[in-house]
Formats: structure tokens, sequence, C-alpha cells
């Protein structure tokens, strides 16, 4: 999955960008490692203007770090997410329950919702006996406080953004690429862990820990992006800090054919304020992240889709993002065969 939400952080009042920020920001939500030169470019300014700018984004707390956005499933992993609804509990009880889950090595999502469901945590798997293993693990750590439970098994993506279409509307063309077979050994697996920590660090610096040349390095990450392994290296952003509120839609479309999936689809590209979006299999056949900056925005949204699908929606649940205390494609588990 696409999405982008990262913790919050304190803040006095909303961080305001001008078009220069918003373009930088755009920018490097399409590639993370883009040169200052490349950038300044694109944006007409000079390259020292533009790592200030940068580095004043990630002072304010809009940039929280840059992350690699790694399809698992090209290294055999499925990706699923486990919906936990609980009892009241206290804030001690929830800080040691964001430990439990943040030291899971399978763990690449933890987010936090008010709403419905109070945790939303994804996971890597490889095969059904490890998801029961998984899922009776995660089960038997919150057994005391727990009401209900969701697994969705996410199926495939049908939108993935940075920011919503309202932030910032370019239009580019993007050339269609054909993904070669992947093969993926140690090494790729070592330099994939270092660019999941930070997809901004020097061919160097991972050659290091590698043992690779800067030229092999660079090789074989351009290699993993050939294959489809490494979608696209992409900035960590603070929507709330921008004035934006993430809200978690849950949907189940009756069913939901070739045809109702195509409508679906288009609207989900088409809809400004969508931020990723995936088809799964569970209770619910949508789940996605709209991100507004006004609860009218969302209101519309969803009007709109039940008026796309009328007696087809029956059942749907929105939630409020209130914090991700984990957010990584690349978990630990992921990092050798």
């Amino acid at each position: 999955m696409n999405m982008r939400l990262i913790k919050s952080v304190e803040f006095d009042s909303e961080v305001k960008l001008d078009l220069k920020d918003k373009k930088i920001l755009h920018y490097i939500s399409e590639d993370a490692r883009m040169p200052y030169t490349q950038i300044a470019k694109k944006v007409m300014l000079s390259k020292d203007a533009v790592k200030y700018r940068m580095n004043n984004l990630e002072k304010k707390g809009v940039i929280q770090g840059y992350m690699s956005v790694v399809d698992i499933a090209k290294i055999g992993y499925d990706s699923y997410h486990i919906l936990l609804q609980l009892n009241k509990i206290n804030k001690e009880i929830r800080s040691e329950l964001v430990k439990v889950f943040k030291s899971y090595p399978f763990v690449k999502v933890v987010l936090e919702f008010s709403g419905k469901y109070d945790f939303e945590i994804g996971i890597a798997v490889r095969n059904l006996k490890e998801l029961d293993m998984i899922v009776t693990k995660i089960i038997g750590d919150v057994d005391k406080c727990i009401q209900s439970y969701e697994i969705l098994t996410l199926v495939k993506t049908y939108e993935g953004r940075i920011f919503p279409e309202s932030f910032l509307n370019i239009k580019e063309k993007t050339e269609l690429k054909k993904e070669s077979d992947v093969k993926v050994d140690g090494t790729d697996l070592k330099i994939l862990g270092k660019l999941s920590l930070d997809s901004t660090i020097s061919l160097y610096d991972v050659g290091k820990v590698v043992g690779l040349t800067s030229e092999a390095v660079n090789y074989r990450i351009k290699n993993l992006k050939k294959q489809g392994v490494i979608k696209r290296f992409a900035p960590m952003i603070n929507h709330h800090v921008l004035g934006y509120t993430v809200y978690g839609l849950l949907i189940n479309v009756n069913n939901l054919d070739g045809k109702k999936e195509a409508k679906l689809k288009e609207f989900l590209h088409i809809n400004k304020n969508v931020l990723w979006a995936v088809k799964c299999i569970g209770k619910y056949n949508l789940f996605a992240y709209i991100c507004v900056k006004k609860s009218d925005d969302l209101h519309q949204t969803i009007s709109d889709l039940r008026e796309l699908f009328s007696s087809d929606i029956k059942e749907y649940e929105t939630m409020v993002a209130y914090q991700v205390y984990e957010y990584n494609y690349f978990p630990e588990v992921c990092k050798t065969f």
C-alpha cells in the first residue's frame, strides 16, 4: 500500500506553504532521491534555496523522514491489516500496547484511530500458517482488553498518493514501465533494509554496509526499481501540521464485480480527497484514507460514493487517524530470506 500518514507532532499553528514549497514537496514525493539541482530547475530556484526550504520543512515537522515504497509481494510476502476494537483503556496500558505492537518484526503499520476501531496493525506474512501464528500472537497480547477484531487481506491498490489532489494538482505524463522478472539476493535485501530506514542515504554509505562500490549499489537500486520491488522513494509527511485530518474509511460494496470495480477505481482516482485506497477481502472490501481540511469534504466524498453505488453500500465506518506509531514498507522480517 501507499499511505502517507505520519505521527502527529505538537504545533501552535498550521504550517503555511507557498507555491514553491508545495512544488518542492510534489517533486520529492515523486522521488525523494531527486538531486537538489534537478528540483531547483523544476521549481525555478537556486540549489541552495531548495536545500534551505527542505531543511525548513523538516524543522517545522512537515517532513519527518524519507522512506522507500517497497512491494513486498515481489519477494514473497502478503499484506494483512488487523483492526482492533478494545475496551476503554488508560494511557499507560495504551502506551504499553504500542510498545508491544512496534516490537513485532513482522509489523508494517501501527496506527491509532478514534472511532469504532482503536488500532490498525499492518503485517507482512508469507503463508496462512504464519498468518495464524501472528494473529494468535497479537490477539493473545491484547486478550485482557479486546472486544473484537477484523482481518483484512489486501488484494490490490487502487490509489496511493503522498498528498491528496487538493494539495497541489500538477498533471505530468508518467511512463508505464514493463517490470522484469524478480531476482533478489541477500545483498539486495540489505540494500532495501538501509533504504527503508532512510531513502536519501548516500550510495557510499550503503556500499560500506553491504561491501560494494557506489556504482555497484546504484546498479542494484536501478535493477530493484526495474523489477518493481522499489516503487518509489518518498518523504514521510505529517499532514496534521499542514491543517489536514486523515480519516480511515471502511466500506462494503455489495457484489463488487468487474463493472462496479471499474466505477470504484475511477471514482477513487478522480476524487481530490483520496490519499490511499485498497481492495480487501474481509468484512469490508474497500479500505481508504481520506485526507481533508474540512469535515464537509469527508461528508461529500462519502455522499458521492453512496450515490454512485446507491443500494450497494450496506455498511461503512469512518475513523479519525489519531497517531501513526510505525510505518515501514519493509519490516524487519523481510530483511532475510
